[in-house]
């Protein structure tokens, strides 16, 4: 029997015990929230064992074992086998290798050694435990609700497990080593090749030498046969080539010296031309330059600067007659206003008239007077004089008369009117004789201004006779104006147009240089001379085209015999290569029989291999169908009670595939058609079923311990109080302890025995 004692877990994963953990007898319930560290107790105890873990599977490493954040994590545990008592502690550090120790606890509390190193630690633990190895123990003894259907859905895990337990390792390390032979034989993969498929593969390539090496032999004939019609090939052209050479260099010679000939008569020429062109150009330019000083010089006694003062005096001519027509008009407008004015005087009676002066006369003294007194009332009235009222009544005195005045010079509206036009009448006369005044000497400025400008005309005599032609000074000045501004600006257009002619002939001078032009024509001409075409063989007459045969032709051949040699120089190196690989591979064709006979061993050696698996296989099936009555049996027993009775009868198939009675379709069905729920419960207790079947026959030790790690997760309340149920009255007559990992609540009471954990740490016991 092995039991468990005590465990003790420094980070690791997320445990962080302060003190041992005593693992008890009977069942006990691991509880806690999600990722509080209740699968990790598991995983504790099996590193501890076998240096290993269910979570993550496979083999990982162990620096990921050891809480984040810490540089080392420590296991140990206490267990004990047949009345032995053992410690096994194994330390992860990172960066470092791990270590592991297995003491036996003598009676006196003393430790033994009996391991130091972490494999030795493995094989002696695995060795204590009767052999059962690590795969073994989680199938036989490690229940998890995410693993259940591992034993029907990985058929080959299962029968190794089930061999195991029938005392039929030897089978199962027999198969393995044959199934290792097999594919060391037959290969799996890529990856994996297999010993046949690599000798086949090396059968190939001796038969592909073999098929290369005859292949060569021929064409080593072959390119034997085709060097010799390269050889001959090559003298015939090599003959066509010492004639076709000296002919193309005496031809390419004559074609040199002769366009040589063309390039400096065309160079030649165009120098001439040059030089023709240069010269044509200068003397155009030149007679141009004559033509437009000659016309220039028609221009050169302009009386520009009498210009300034004819055109003053006209231009004053013309403000005084201006000024005399303003006056002499405004004169004769006034003159019949004032006979208007006179003719209407005259109806009128000359008394009233005078009456009317009279009154207007006296009114304005008293009107004077009248505003004094008001004013000196108004002040007195401020200052609160005494003598107020006194100026108040003066001025009110003052102001009647006034207003009697005002009516006697304007009763009459006739009267008013005769009088506004006398004074309009006598305006008018003063401006009539201002304006007559005016006229006058306008006039008499008008008169010297003529004779200024008939003075200034008179003396320019290139204008005389256009002058001649014209009465009235003011327009033959301004024809004179006219015509000398019109030639100034064909004299600037004819300096414009010289300095121009003049730049041009700078311009060509500077761009040919006629003396160096002339001697390079000389230098030129000495050398066309010098030239002499070389004598060509007889009968041959120079012609481009006759060059261009003989060149092609040449060209041709050199071509030809380049290939021929390339050729020739290729079959020998191809017959060289043939000659080397036939050498190296004489010995090929013993080779390929020898590897024939090396294959066909193999491919008997696969079939002897494979009967054997056959054999094997079907012996341990045969004794595998003699527990299945017995699973099938507990399952019958133990199903009723996890469902509460709703499910009493199973039937295993060969492969143990589970078919459940339904009772509401009156017969078995496959256990897939079932809820998830029904299905975990089945595969429950097909797990339950195959420890019974098998722990009795196990290796002599057996693990007294079980761990349920969440059974509960997907049942319901009914069908969880029916594995609860069977977890505290069955399964203690068969294990010892009893572990149950889950996170439902309520458990803790119905457990003798609770372990609570928070955060990796126990909570509570």
């Amino acid at each position: 029997m092995v039991r468990l004692i005590s465990l003790y877990a420094s980070n690791f994963k997320k445990l962080r015990f302060d003190e041992p953990l005593e693992l008890p007898e009977g069942l006990t319930v691991i509880s806690g929230l999600n990722e509080a560290g209740k699968s990790t107790v598991l995983d504790a105890i099996l590193y501890a064992l076998y240096g290993r873990v269910i979570r993550p599977p496979g083999r990982v490493k162990d620096e990921d074992l050891i809480n984040y954040g810490a540089d080392r994590a420590l296991v140990r545990l206490d267990f004990e086998i047949s009345g032995r008592r053992f410690r096994v502690s194994r330390e992860i550090r990172r960066g470092k290798p791990s270590s592991a120790i297995l003491d036996e606890v003598l009676p006196n509390g003393q430790l033994k050694p009996l391991a130091t190193r972490v494999r030795e630690v493995t094989e002696m633990v695995e060795k204590l435990m009767g052999g059962i190895s690590f795969n073994e123990l989680v199938s036989s003894n490690v229940v998890a609700q995410k693993d259940l259907d591992r034993l029907i859905r990985e058929g080959r895990e299962r029968e190794k497990v089930i061999n195991a337990f029938l005392n039929l390792e030897s089978f199962n390390s027999v198969l393995e080593d044959l199934n290792e032979e097999r594919k060391d034989l037959e290969g799996t993969g890529p990856s994996r090749p297999g010993l046949i498929s690599l000798e086949r593969a090396k059968l190939e390539a001796l038969r592909a030498e073999l098929e290369e090496l005859n292949r060569r032999r021929s064409e080593l004939e072959e390119l034997r046969g085709r060097l010799r019609g390269l050889e001959a090939e090559r003298e015939s052209l090599e003959s066509r080539l010492g004639e076709l050479e000296p002919l193309r260099a005496s031809l390419a010679k004559y074609g040199e010296a002769l366009a040589e000939r063309e390039r400096l008569g065309a160079e030649l020429e165009g120098k001439r031309g040059l030089l023709r062109s240069h010269e044509e150009e200068v003397g155009a330019i030149e007679e141009r330059i004559r033509s437009a000083e000659a016309e220039l010089a028609r221009y050169g006694d302009l009386p520009s600067a009498e210009a300034p003062r004819i055109q003053r005096a006209l231009e004053s001519l013309k403000e005084l007659e201006g000024r005399r027509a303003a006056a002499e008009d405004g004169a004769r407008r006034i003159e019949a206003e004032i006979e208007r004015l006179e003719r209407e005087l005259e109806g009128f009676d000359p008394s009233e008239l005078r009456r009317a002066r009279e009154a207007r006369r006296k009114l304005a003294p008293h009107l004077l007077a009248t505003i004094a007194s008001t004013i000196a009332s108004a002040a007195l009235f401020a200052l609160g004089a005494p003598l107020a009222l006194l100026a108040a009544a003066l001025a009110a005195v003052l102001i009647l008369r006034t207003f009697s005045l005002m009516r006697l010079a304007g009763r009459s509206d006739l009267a008013e009117g005769l009088l506004g036009k006398e004074a309009l009448l006598a305006e008018r006369r003063a401006e009539l004789s201002k304006l007559k005044e005016e006229a006058e000497l306008a006039s008499r400025g008008a008169e010297g201004a003529r004779r200024e400008l008939r003075e200034s005309l008179s003396a320019l005599k290139r204008y005389a006779a256009l002058i001649a032609g014209e009465p009235s000074p003011e327009l033959a000045a301004e024809k004179v104006l006219e015509r000398l501004s019109e030639e100034e600006l064909e004299k600037e257009r004819l300096e414009s147009r010289l300095r121009g002619l003049r730049e041009s002939l700078e311009d060509a001078m500077r761009r040919v240089d006629a003396l160096a032009l002339q001697s390079e024509i000389e230098e030129l001409e000495g050398r066309l001379s010098a030239i002499e075409l070389p004598q060509l063989p007889e009968g041959v007459r120079f012609s481009k085209e006759l060059l261009d045969r003989v060149s092609r032709e040449r060209d041709e051949a050199r071509g030809k015999l380049e290939g021929i040699k390339a050729s020739i120089e290729t079959y020998e190196e191809r017959m060289r290569e043939d000659e080397r690989y036939i050498a190296e591979h004489e010995g090929i064709e013993a080779a390929v029989r020898d590897q024939e006979d090396k294959v066909r061993g193999l491919e008997r050696e696969l079939r002897v291999v494979k009967a054997a698996i056959e054999g094997i296989e079907a012996t341990a099936e045969a004794l595998r169908n003699r527990v299945r009555p017995s699973v099938e049996r507990y399952m019958g027993q133990i199903l009723p009670r996890l469902t509460s009775g709703r499910y009493r009868a199973v039937a295993l198939d060969e492969s143990f595939g589970i078919r459940v009675w339904d009772p509401d379709a009156g017969e078995f069905r496959p256990r897939d058609v079932f809820s998830g729920g029904a299905e975990d419960q089945f595969l429950l207790a097909m797990r339950l079923a195959f420890a019974l079947s098998l722990m009795p026959e196990a290796k002599g030790v057996k693990p007294d311990f079980l761990f349920l790690d969440e059974p509960l997760g997907s049942s319901d309340e009914v069908r969880r109080s029916g594995i609860i149920e069977y977890l505290t009255s069955e399964l203690p007559r068969l294990f010892g302890q009893i572990f149950v990992i889950s996170h439902v609540g309520g458990l803790e009471e119905l457990f003798p025995n609770v372990i609570r954990l928070e955060d990796g740490r126990v909570v509570g016991r």
